[in-house]
């Protein structure tokens, strides 16, 4: 749980990770432990390219480490298994989608609901990240261990929109119609619908839960 420690430490506090991290251990000479950690992330960007465009379940752990220019053990000495590999990608995606929600949390009315309605657009909108994340919860069925992982994940999204919502309710005076957590909840529920309904149906649109969120929440 490493990840969502550095996930919460970003959305408290701000800071610098992810892929800005990256190009400073790029642009010097690297220790030992900042090459290995160099390799990593150049796993992590080959296999986000490859899922994203082939699916998850198409890609194996051995084209990830031939676009990443790295041999399989390579890949294995950084990742214990595919799914560990693709929890990885989650928490580069979910630390970016913190780092947009900190942002929101930052801004005062009324452009954080404007940010937050980008925001949440954007998120249902995606529907390649849709469809990697259903096809990492299918693979989940039989696999506890992973199970597990994507619902503390979840969880912690779910926390982080929570504080937004707490946020926005203590600043306006006025109450939400249900508790933030589970208002959260909801929110995040249906844009996953919605994300996934649109995997298959050209015409979905998002347009209806963002009218939802704008009559619900105070402004």
């Amino acid at each position: 749980m490493r990840e969502a420690l550095q996930w919460c430490a970003v959305l408290s506090r701000g800071g610098r990770c992810g892929r800005s991290r990256y190009i400073d251990l790029v642009s010097k000479r690297l220790s030992r432990t900042e090459s290995q950690e160099l390799t990593r992330a150049k796993l992590i960007e080959s296999a986000t390219r490859l899922y994203l465009e082939n699916g998850y379940v198409a890609t194996s752990t051995d084209q990830v480490a031939e676009a990443a220019g790295f041999s399989r053990g390579a890949l294995y000495s950084n990742f214990r298994s595919k799914e560990d590999l693709a929890l990885a990608v989650l928490d580069a995606h979910t630390e970016e989608q913190f780092q947009e929600i900190a942002a929101v949390a930052a801004d005062l009315p009324p452009e954080r609901f404007t940010r937050f309605e980008t925001w949440l657009t954007k998120s249902m909108g995606d529907r390649r990240w849709a469809l990697f994340k259903s096809e990492v919860a299918l693979s989940a069925r039989a696999n506890p261990e992973l199970r597990q992982q994507l619902a503390a994940r979840d969880q912690l999204a779910r926390q982080a929109l929570s504080v937004l919502l707490g946020r926005v309710e203590a600043e306006s005076g006025n109450p939400l119609p249900a508790a933030p957590e589970t208002l959260a909840r909801a929110i995040l529920a249906l844009a996953k619908g919605i994300a996934i309904e649109g995997l298959v149906d050209d015409e979905v649109s998002p347009d209806w839960i963002i009218d939802l969120v704008k009559k619900g929440l105070p402004q």
